[in-house]
C-alpha cells in the first residue's frame, strides 16, 4: 500500500450502538450543529468518521456540567 489510510465511516445505527446515544438525541445534535456527517451514501444515509465518538463525548460532558445543547453549540464553534 502507499501508506494512505482510508478512514472508516460509520452510519447512524453504528454511531447510535456505539455510543449510547439515542437516534433522537444523534438528530438533535445533528440539527444544532453539534455534529456533521462527513459525507452521505448514493441512498442519502449520513456517514461520519471516528472523530463523531469524542465529539459526542465532549457535547454530553458539557451537558452533565449543566450547558444547554444552544450553549455547548456557540462554545464549539468558538473553539474551531
Amino acid at each position: 500500500g502507499n501508506g494512505v489510510k482510508m478512514m472508516k465511516l460509520f452510519r447512524t445505527g453504528e454511531i447510535i450502538r456505539a455510543s449510547g446515544l439515542s437516534r433522537q438525541m444523534l438528530y438533535n445534535y445533528l440539527n444544532l450543529g453539534l455534529l456533521s456527517e462527513s459525507s452521505k451514501t448514493d441512498a442519502g444515509h449520513m456517514l461520519f468518521d471516528e472523530t463523531i465518538f469524542s465529539r459526542i463525548h465532549k457535547i454530553r460532558d458539557m451537558q452533565t456540567r449543566g450547558y444547554t445543547l444552544r450553549e455547548i453549540s456557540r462554545k464549539l464553534m468558538m473553539s474551531h
